[in-house]
């Protein structure tokens, strides 16, 4: 019922409009400053399926590690 909501709400608008959307539901649930970046094209046409949208965040004063791994004792 949310992605058919969502779809709904959105279904005059173009990409940029629902991309700009997505991002700013996202950046909703986050700490201020919250880089948040659309990274797929969900399919807004589709009435079951669900509304796949997958994001790239970057949140200030959050870590990422990379590389190889450590092992401690």
């Amino acid at each position: 019922m949310e992605a058919l909501s969502r779809r709904i709400e959105e279904r005059n608008e173009d990409d940029t409009e629902r991309k700009k959307f997505l991002e700013g539901q996202v950046k909703e649930y986050n700490p201020p400053g919250t880089d948040v970046e659309l990274s797929n094209k969900p399919d807004w046409s589709a009435s079951e399926a669900p509304l796949a949208a997958e994001f790239d965040l970057k949140v200030p004063g959050w870590v990422a590690i990379s590389g190889a791994g450590r092992c401690f004792p």
